[in-house]
């Protein structure tokens, strides 16, 4: 699989199916997705193992890849490439060293149809518009523009991470507010209340004082150990 980054550009060339975008080293990265040869079955679709167009099919994908690969040298435009897996087989990826639109209009020039289906962007209406500028020969009022579905659902996620953030940090603030006025019961007011009671002798009250918390812990324990085994 080849990295990319940036806008998704979904297209049709020659009525095919694909979209574009770029490399991490800026070029672009053109995919296309071989279709059905039998409707409704997606195992019959063309693909780089074994679902090659033969030399007498005249489908209009067998005619497309046929032109890609006779332009593909004097375009500067490699592959195509592609992964033997059940998820992406039918991808035909190639690369080329220009830009997006810079390949496109060499595509443009040798003949193939062009059209910029669907634009998905991240919300950046500056990227939205330089990229309008870039593919405007191959955009009419058809094209939809969109947030890309990944982008807005990791949008939502960091938002999210915000919210419970804060949220664990405002219990966090509390545990240790408890957790000071614990300690601030146990080492003050306790060894007090034994010292006035001993005093005083009333030691029962002293012992008490002493045994009833670790008592309470002793039972607080055991209710959590119990409770795991059961549920």
């Amino acid at each position: 699989m080849i990295l990319n980054e940036g806008l998704w550009i979904s297209i049709t060339v020659d009525g095919i199916e694909g979209n574009i975008s770029r490399t991490y080293k800026k070029h672009a990265f053109l995919v296309l997705y071989g279709p059905e040869r039998e409707k409704g079955n997606p195992w019959s679709a063309y693909s780089l193992f074994g679902g090659l167009p033969a030399e007498d099919d005249n489908s209009p994908f067998a005619i497309l890849f046929r032109k890609l690969n006779s332009i593909s040298k004097g375009i500067g435009l490699e592959g195509p490439y592609g992964e033997n897996h059940g998820a992406v087989f039918r991808r035909f990826e190639y690369v080329c060293s220009e830009t997006p639109a810079e390949l496109l209009r060499r595509l443009s020039e040798h003949g193939i149809v062009i059209k910029v289906t669907k634009m998905d962007h991240c919300g950046d209406d500056a990227e939205v518009e330089t990229a309008v500028k870039d593919f405007n020969q191959w955009i009419d009022s058809d094209t939809i523009f969109e947030p890309n579905p990944k982008i807005e659902e990791v949008r939502k996620k960091d938002i999210d991470k915000v919210y419970w953030d804060a949220r664990f940090k405002e219990a966090e603030r509390k545990d240790n507010l408890l957790r000071k006025f614990a300690l601030f019961l146990a080492m003050i007011l306790v060894p007090s209340s034994i010292g006035y009671c001993a005093l005083t002798s009333h030691w029962w009250i002293a012992l008490a004082i002493v045994v009833c918390p670790i008592l309470i812990y002793a039972c607080y324990i055991y209710f959590m150990l119990w409770f795991a085994r059961h549920f």
